[in-house]
């Protein structure tokens, strides 16, 4: 069987916010997580998922509570009502 692709993106916005908070650059919290900087990028503009290990490792790093994990990596960008091309916050 073969695998759809999935056209979800998620808003990261949170957690960008939440990184340059208490690391002041993507640069320097993807040096912290183990990431290259680019591939953090990549991430956080929906190019790459986040795989379930990154997610709670970061959730640590940040101290993140349940709550704003959620909100950190799960708050799915509302689709535009005239089309599914794009989306938007």
């Amino acid at each position: 069987m073969k695998e759809q692709k999935q056209n979800v993106k998620f808003d990261y916005s949170f957690l960008r916010g939440k990184i340059r908070e208490k690391f002041g650059t993507d640069k320097n919290f993807a040096h912290t997580v183990g990431l290259n900087p680019v591939t953090l990028s990549l991430k956080l503009k929906n190019r790459i998922s986040f795989r379930q290990q990154e997610i709670i490792l970061i959730s640590n790093i940040l101290k993140l509570t349940p709550e704003e994990t959620k909100k950190a990596f799960f708050t799915v960008l509302k689709k535009e009502i005239k089309g599914e091309q794009d989306y938007e916050r």
